[in-house]
C-alpha cells in the first residue's frame, strides 16, 4: 500500500472504480424500500416547484426539515446538536467518513473551500419516513474542485432530528466525482472527532 503525500493531507493510493454508480444506486434501492412514502402536500410541492434554485445548504435544510428544525438557526452549523454526528459511508480512502460534535464539524467546514467551492444547490426532493423525526432529502449542486474540474455533484442525506437539532446526518454522495474535483488532497482539519475512511 503506498501513501500519496497531498498538501492538505495523505490518502491511499487507489482505483475510484470501486466506488461505481452500482454502490450508490444500491443505497438507493435500500432507502425505496426502507423508507414508507407519503405524498408531499401541494403547498410543499409548489414551493419546492417555485424555488427551484436555493443559496446554500443552510437554505435546502431549511426547506427540507420544515419543522423539525429550529426556526432561529441562523446557519448549516446552528441546526446541529453538540453531540451530532455527520457521516459520509462513501468517502474514499483518506478521506473524513465520521465526524462527532459540532465543534469537530465546525473545524471540518473550514478546510472545505480548500478542496470544493459549491456554487448552487437545486432539485431538492424531499422523502418523509415512518418515523417524524427522520427525512431523506435527494438535491444536486453544482461548483468546482480545486483541480479545475467541474463539481457536479448528487447528495442523498438521510437526517435525524431531536429537539429541532439534527443529531445523525449521513451524506451520501458519488466518491469519483469528488476524486476528479480534489486530485491528490484531503480534508486536514485539526483536532479529534474524525475517523477516516
Amino acid at each position: 500500500m503506498r501513501i500519496t503525500a497531498a498538501p492538505l493531507g495523505v490518502r491511499e493510493e487507489g482505483s475510484a472504480d470501486e466506488f461505481s454508480l452500482e454502490r450508490l444506486r444500491s443505497i438507493q434501492l435500500l432507502l425505496i424500500w426502507s423508507i414508507r412514502y407519503r405524498s408531499i402536500e401541494e403547498r410543499d410541492l409548489s414551493m419546492t416547484v417555485q424555488q427551484t434554485r436555493f443559496e446554500g445548504l443552510t437554505d435546502i435544510l431549511r426547506e427540507g426539515l420544515g419543522t423539525r428544525i429550529d426556526p432561529t438557526a441562523d446557519s448549516f452549523l446552528d441546526m446541529f446538536a453538540q453531540d451530532c454526528v455527520f457521516e459520509a459511508p462513501y468517502a474514499p480512502p483518506g478521506f473524513i467518513a465520521r465526524i462527532e460534535g459540532r465543534d469537530a464539524l465546525a473545524r471540518y467546514l473550514k478546510v472545505l473551500p480548500d478542496l470544493i467551492r459549491i456554487d448552487d444547490f437545486f432539485d431538492l426532493r424531499i422523502s418523509e419516513m415512518a418515523d417524524p423525526d427522520k427525512v431523506v432529502l435527494e438535491f444536486r449542486g453544482s461548483g468546482e474542485g480545486r483541480t479545475g474540474a467541474a463539481y457536479d455533484q448528487k447528495w442523498i442525506s438521510v437526517i435525524e432530528t431531536r429537539n429541532s437539532k439534527i443529531v445523525h446526518y449521513a451524506d451520501y454522495w458519488d466518491p469519483r466525482i469528488t476524486l476528479a474535483a480534489t486530485g491528490d488532497a484531503v480534508p486536514n482539519p485539526e483536532g479529534e472527532g474524525f475517523t477516516r475512511a
